[in-house]
Formats: C-alpha cells, sequence, structure tokens
C-alpha cells in the first residue's frame, strides 16, 4: 500500500501501542493511519523514527480518528507480570453466573486517544455483549495497560470508572447507548491482571448491551490504558471513543452522550479488549394479574436496580396505579408462583407467605383517585432480616405481590392487589 503523503494530525485519535509480527504495521481499516517504527541499537544510544501518514475516507464521523502502530518489541510478557484466571466463585448453591468474556486473560496492544504528540486526552474503551433472556450484571473486570509496555501503563492511583449502557435499537452500535449505570474509582493493579468493580447498583439488561472503562491518557509518561488481546479476532463488538485534550489537560468526556465526543464510538479491529462482566442471573419478571379497584385503578408492580444478599441498597421494588394515602405491604415468598382466587382478586405467591411491615401508597391529597405509587428498597429489607435468611443466599428465587387497603369494597374483600415480580438474589 503506498502512502498518499503527510496528513494534518485531526483532534482526537485513538492510537494503538503493540508490536507486529514480523515488524510489518497492520492498519486499521477504517482509520487514517500513523506508522512510526524505530529501531534500537543494543546499548540504546542511537534511535531513528520514521514517521509517515496516509489517510482513508472510509469513516464518515466527524472526527475522523488516526492510529499509531508501536516500536517493535518482543512479543514476551515482562518479567514479573502475573496474569489473573478469571474464575468468580460461586456464591451460593443453586447460584448461577454468567461471565461476559471475549478475551484470553493477555494482551499483546494497547490503546489510548489524545490530540496529537504532548497532549492529553481521554479514552473510553467498550465491549458489546448479548444477554438474551435479560441479566444482572453485578460486576466489571479491567486490565490497564498492557503487561508487554510496562512503561506505557497508566499510574498507580489514576481516576477511572467503568460503566455499563444499554442498546436501545439493538444495532450493536454504542452511538445511540444510554448509560445505565456508572462506577468511579482508582486504579490498583496494572499490566494483565485484572481489577474488580462490584456495582454499587446490580444493573439490569435486556438484549444487546455495552461495558467499558475510560480515564484520562497523560503524555508525560506516555499512556496507554486500554489492553488489547489481539490473538482473540475482533468480532464487531469492540468499539473506543473519547476526547482529545491540551498540553495541560483533557477535554470534557460524557458517557451519557457517546455519539457527542469528541472521538464518537469507532469500531476497534484489533482484537478485543480485556474488559469482562459478571452478571447475576435472570433479570426480574413481573407475571400474573392485577385486581382493579373499587374506583378503576389497576395496581402494578415494578422495579428499579437489581437484588443482591450483601449491599444493603439499591433494589426498589415499587407500585403505580394504587388508590391513594392508603395502607399497604409487600407480600413474598420463596416457594415459586401461585394464583389462586384471593379477596376478589388473584394471589400470585405461592404460601407460605411472608410480609414487609406496612407502608403507604402515597400520592394526592384526597379525594381518591390513582396517583398511589407505594416502594420499598428490597435489599435494605433484606439486611435487616436475622442471619441465615433465604433473602440473603445468593440463588434464592423471591416472589413479591403489593397488597393494600380498598374501602370501596365490602370486606373481606376490601383489598387491592398488584400483579407480582419475580427475582433472583443477586451476591
Amino acid at each position: 500500500m503506498g502512502f498518499a503523503g503527510l496528513v494534518q494530525s485531526p483532534d482526537e485519535r485513538p492510537w494503538n501501542r503493540a508490536p507486529v509480527p514480523g515488524g510489518h504495521p497492520v492498519p486499521l481499516p477504517t482509520l487514517s493511519i500513523m506508522i512510526s517504527r524505530t529501531r534500537l541499537s543494543q546499548d540504546y544510544n542511537t534511535m531513528n523514527k520514521l514517521h509517515a501518514f496516509f489517510s482513508l475516507t472510509a469513516l464518515s464521523l466527524a472526527s475522523v480518528a488516526q492510529a499509531q502502530t508501536a516500536q517493535v518489541a518482543s512479543l514476551a510478557p515482562a518479567p514479573g507480570q502475573t496474569v489473573r484466571n478469571w474464575a468468580p466463585a460461586q456464591p451460593g448453591s443453586g447460584y448461577s453466573v454468567t461471565n461476559y468474556i471475549y478475551d484470553d486473560g493477555t494482551s499483546e496492544n494497547a490503546q489510548k486517544v489524545w490530540s496529537g504528540a504532548g497532549t492529553w486526552g481521554v479514552a473510553c474503551w467498550i465491549n458489546g455483549f448479548d444477554a438474551p433472556t435479560g441479566d444482572v450484571i453485578t460486576k466489571i473486570d479491567v486490565a490497564f495497560g498492557s503487561a508487554l509496555f510496562p512503561n506505557n501503563q497508566p499510574a498507580l492511583g489514576s481516576v477511572c470508572n467503568v460503566g455499563v449502557w444499554s442498546d436501545p435499537n439493538q444495532d450493536g452500535s454504542p452511538l445511540d447507548a444510554v448509560l445505565l449505570t456508572q462506577m468511579a474509582g482508582t486504579v490498583t493493579i496494572l499490566g494483565d491482571s485484572f481489577q474488580t468493580f462490584t456495582l454499587t447498583t446490580p444493573t439490569i439488561v435486556t438484549g444487546k448491551f455495552f461495558i467499558g472503562a475510560w480515564m484520562a491518557c497523560n503524555h508525560t509518561p506516555n499512556e496507554y490504558p486500554a489492553a488489547i488481546d489481539q490473538t482473540t479476532p475482533a468480532n464487531g463488538n469492540q468499539f473506543i471513543c473519547g476526547s482529545g485534550g491540551t498540553a495541560a489537560a483533557p477535554a470534557a468526556f460524557d458517557p451519557t452522550n457517546l455519539a457527542g465526543a469528541g472521538l464518537p464510538p469507532t469500531p476497534n479491529t484489533l482484537g478485543v479488549y480485556l474488559v469482562r462482566a459478571e452478571g447475576g442471573g435472570a433479570a426480574p419478571v413481573v407475571y400474573c394479574t392485577p385486581k382493579s379497584t373499587s374506583n378503576g385503578c389497576n395496581p402494578s408492580i415494578g422495579f428499579s436496580g437489581g437484588s443482591s444478599a450483601t449491599l444493603g441498597s439499591g433494589f426498589n421494588i415499587n407500585g403505580t396505579n394504587f388508590i391513594n394515602n392508603k395502607s399497604c405491604l409487600l407480600f413474598y415468598g420463596t416457594t415459586g408462583q401461585s394464583a389462586v382466587a384471593f379477596q376478589g382478586g388473584i394471589l400470585c405467591v405461592k404460601t407460605p407467605i411472608k410480609r414487609t411491615g406496612a407502608t403507604l401508597t402515597g400520592g394526592n391529597p384526597p379525594p381518591n383517585d390513582c396517583s398511589g405509587a407505594p416502594s420499598i428498597d428490597f435489599n435494605a429489607f433484606t439486611a435487616a432480616q436475622p442471619p441465615g435468611s433465604l433473602l440473603q443466599i445468593p440463588g434464592t428465587v423471591v416472589n413479591t405481590q403489593w397488597w393494600g387497603r380498598d374501602p370501596g369494597f365490602a370486606a373481606p374483600n376490601n383489598t387491592q392487589l398488584s400483579d407480582a415480580l419475580e427475582f433472583t438474589v443477586g451476591p
């Protein structure tokens, strides 16, 4: 392939730092490429570099990226590097863990995003996955920097973030991704060892979704945080995006608007990122039929967040369309679903049944309408149970249903009943 000559550097570009077998650079097919090849003498006293640029026009993005192959180097891991085999322990009997992994545990490359030599940037690297029947993401594992390039790893203590995004139109592209949760931290381990982020709010995903990490890339030293496994071929689910910056600081990066980033999500064809996730089981399912109230409300159950046996908060079981300002509580059981006649409606939780403490449906001031919306944080309720409770054992399947007062019906049918929710307790 010939070179078209020098081209002006665009504002943001991902740079790849990796040796290529045989010393031949492999360009990203849809990006403008900057190739740098260095020949080092044995005593490191001489260094010659050749830079060449050529541009491609396949991308119709507002900011076209550039990539740089790394210096020729040994493919052997750096001495002293260790690789953690990622096999999460089963938290409890019957608990099902889904591992979302593409990589083989080792990297041969790494990327960054910046605006050119001597500038900062923010890199966001993403793997896309699929959970056809739904799942609850509880953990994200990230390898920061490549073990092959210890001098180009981010600094320990650097601020970093991880996130989970949904794919609203299920097309496999994060251009329209919706951020579901994010968690900030600091880099505590480098190279091909994985740092685990246990999400403070387990996150429900259904169908195609994305997990990723983002952090600033310093130019002194020259940091390449996004580790890539090149021996596992890219499968169309890897993307890099981010922002450039100046010599003093990176530009702002908004994880809620990936399409608006200085470098929008761009396919990475070099390999797969060392970013993984753990799912805690099937997403909660709404089932059964609610009882219409005396004034025509149809109480419904819903949820936000995800179940956890240990977090102590973050899983709200909600109700909507209840009669306002009435006493209510939540039925729950651990023996399965039911559908038997009960107080003029349907009891959706199989006996034996337990219940939470009483609360109010809330809503508008009188008169009666359908504005009632009770809610309980079931993780907090779980944490308050005596040790050994089934609610505190990951893998327990729980069924719940809202029950409340309805003075418009004669006893014993003077109640309102929602549909029901089934979920699995997460770790």
